[in-house]
Order: C-alpha cells, then sequence, then structure tokens
C-alpha cells in the first residue's frame, strides 16, 4: 500500500537525514527533495503485491518522482484556475495516462490553502489517483501526519505513525 510506503521512505528520512532540522533549518524545497528520494527509494524496495505495476514503472522510467514538476504536458500545471507547482508527484511525464500522486509536503502544519489546492487536485483532469498532505515534517515522527484526500469535496483519511488511522469529515 502507497501509505506503508510512504510510511518506510520517512523513517528513514529521520533516520539519514534529521540533521536537516539541527540548528539553522533549511528551505522546504531541500526537504522536499530529500524526502522524494526516499519515497523513490521505498517504492523501488518494496515487495508489495499492490505496488508491483507502480514499481515496474519507476524502473523502466515510464514513471517519475519529481519535486516542483509544474507542467501538464506543454503547458503550465492550472489547479483551481491558479498556477500550480506540487511539492512532489508521482506521474508519467507529457501527458495525464499514470499520475500516481500528488502530494503536498509542509515542515509545520498545514494550512486552509494547502487542503483547498489538493481538493482542486482531486477534481481536476490530471487524474490523480492519490492525493495526499504531509505535515509536522520538522516534528518528531510520531507527529507526522498523512492526510489523504479522498475526494474533491474534502473528505479525508489521516494516518499517524502508529498506524493508528481515522477517517474524518470536511471540517472547514
Amino acid at each position: 500500500m502507497l501509505i506503508q510506503a510512504i510510511w518506510t521512505a520517512l523513517e528513514r528520512f529521520y533516520e539519514r537525514d534529521s540533521e536537516l532540522f539541527q540548528g539553522k533549518h533549511v528551505k522546504e524545497e531541500c526537504v522536499n527533495h530529500r524526502v522524494a528520494l526516499h519515497i523513490q527509494e521505498s517504492l523501488l524496495m518494496t515487495t508489495c503485491e499492490e505496488l508491483n505495476d507502480l514499481r515496474q514503472n519507476i524502473t523502466s522510467g515510464h514513471v517519475k518522482v519529481d519535486v516542483e514538476y509544474d507542467k501538464a504536458v506543454d503547458q503550465g500545471k492550472i489547479i483551481d484556475g491558479k498556477p500550480s507547482r506540487p511539492d512532489l508527484l508521482i506521474h508519467h511525464r507529457g501527458d495525464n495516462s499514470d499520475n500516481y500522486a500528488y502530494i503536498e509536503l509542509k515542515k509545520g502544519y498545514l494550512s486552509k490553502r494547502d487542503i483547498e489546492k489538493c481538493k482542486g487536485a482531486k477534481k481536476t483532469s490530471y487524474n490523480y489517483k492519490n492525493v495526499l498532505v504531509i505535515d509536522c515534517l520538522a516534528k518528531p515522527l510520531r507527529k507526522i501526519r498523512i492526510i489523504e484526500i479522498l475526494d474533491s469535496h474534502g473528505g479525508q483519511k489521516i494516518h499517524k505513525h502508529s498506524s493508528v488511522t481515522k477517517s474524518s469529515p470536511n471540517t472547514n
């Protein structure tokens, strides 16, 4: 399952890159890059049957893990009528045939705009299979949340590291 592969990636991120939060903190883009590398590594190493096709598509180069990718075919990516630059995409470049995940990453807490952007991503013609927000990256691992946006109306599922999952309706 994608969520478990991301938790594995976040565990590795904390093991190997926690110094990014010691002393003077680095910009979010640096953190996003490191998280993306760990997610790609985790997806390539997973033995989860459900992720076989994704793993093979990444291995073959058909699907890429990109940070700050702002193109949709040959034009800028637009979400809710505004230019969009998602923090992390797992996708096939050049068309919307295999847009596996749209992920927003936050060092701190997410904002209402982050949720609105992700709800907008759910209703675009880009056909994202998964839309996620990962927040509190600068906090201890147990504080991180993966918020899975289920639909364009704001339905969501919150995943915490302790593997406790709860569903929550849109409260905004």
